[in-house]
């Protein structure tokens, strides 16, 4: 739940504008978006934004961020193990 008015205002202009994302994808989107302008890359600072804007703890966040990576990460290589199966297979 998004609890800063700006982030959720931000976040309906883009689901708006990209129906096609899930309310997640859009708040995160628009979060991220958030950091992004800020020019914040590290996950200290990016989580302490995000926690400030809505109002939650900063380790929760880094952990949720962490978590979120890691699992981009093992899809990224699940497919990439598809991907190579594929092609020794034909």
């Amino acid at each position: 739940m998004v609890k800063n008015k700006h982030l959720t205002d931000w976040s309906c202009i883009l689901s708006k504008q990209m129906p096609h994302l899930s309310i997640p994808q859009a708040i995160g989107l628009a979060t991220w978006s958030c950091v992004v302008m800020t020019q914040s890359s590290s996950l200290t600072q990016v989580s302490h934004l995000i926690a400030q804007l809505n109002g939650e703890k900063p380790n929760t966040v880094r952990q949720r961020l962490i978590r979120c990576h890691c699992q981009r990460i093992q899809t990224r290589l699940m497919r990439k193990v598809s991907q190579v199966i594929a092609r020794s297979i034909r």
